[in-house]
């Protein structure tokens, strides 16, 4: 409550009761407080979910839902409200000038080409290397396994992102997640493989100095949240419940 509205109910309260009046205010000021400090973890505990992302903030196909779910660290990072909650979103502004430039890098396209050209070429980079991206980049000392968890992230990611961004239609978007739902389910064997493939895998992605949109390393404490908790879908869905 603003000042002035304290105020009132101050006033009230002396014109009601007198010294009464004033000890019942100073009551319902304490009780307010003290459920605003009951309430803070509680509050504080919602809003770190929000920002990680939710199960509720999935609200597409059963099928289509675990493929993005693929993605989802990046996704509710950069994206957050649409990424899977409707089929396609009106990207504002801000979004544009970030997804534009990581989307483009990412399928190897120069980051100054006009609507035209990146229509006419990135459908057909799209269905000709979205299986290839980031494992043509491997080291010698990458492991291999968790390269193709990070990958499947990465896939994920890039190729809704170039949907939202309206540069591939979406029959063709969802036939390439499909198809990458369907490589991280041949590869690993639940979510707590992949999830730790993919945070391992993306350590030794940054680790060699390329860049990933995420922009923060991954914390132990975090993925063991992530994959115990029934708000997020990591945690709670079944890894073969998307086929």
């Amino acid at each position: 409550m603003k000042w002035w509205m304290w105020l009132f109910v101050a006033s009230a309260c002396v014109k009601l009761g007198g010294g009464a009046g004033l000890v019942v205010f100073a009551l319902l000021l304490g009780l307010v407080y003290l459920l605003k400090w009951a309430l803070s973890p509680w509050r504080k505990r919602r809003a770190a979910r929000r920002k990680a992302g939710r199960t509720a903030d999935y609200r597409l196909a059963r099928d289509r839902n675990h493929a993005l779910a693929l993605a989802h660290p990046m996704a509710f990072h950069a994206v957050a409200g649409g990424f899977a909650d409707r089929p396609l979103m009106q990207l504002d502004d801000g979004l544009v000038q970030l997804l534009r430039p990581l989307t483009l890098h990412h399928f190897g396209l120069r980051t100054d080409l006009s609507e035209s050209a990146i229509h006419q070429q990135l459908p057909r980079l799209v269905k000709t290397r979205w299986f290839s991206q980031d494992l043509d980049q491997l080291t010698p000392a990458d492991a291999p396994r968790d390269a193709m968890a990070f990958a499947c992230a990465r896939a994920a990611f890039f190729v809704r992102c170039a949907a939202l961004l309206g540069w591939i239609d979406e029959a063709l978007q969802w036939e390439v997640l499909a198809l990458n739902a369907s490589r991280a389910r041949d590869c690993f064997s639940s979510w707590d493989d992949f999830a730790h493939a993919y945070v391992r895998g993306r350590n030794q992605w940054v680790d060699a100095g390329r860049s990933d949109a995420l922009g923060h390393r991954i914390q132990d404490a975090d993925l063991a949240k992530w994959l115990q908790a029934g708000w997020h879908p990591w945690g709670k869905w079944r890894w073969d419940e998307g086929r």
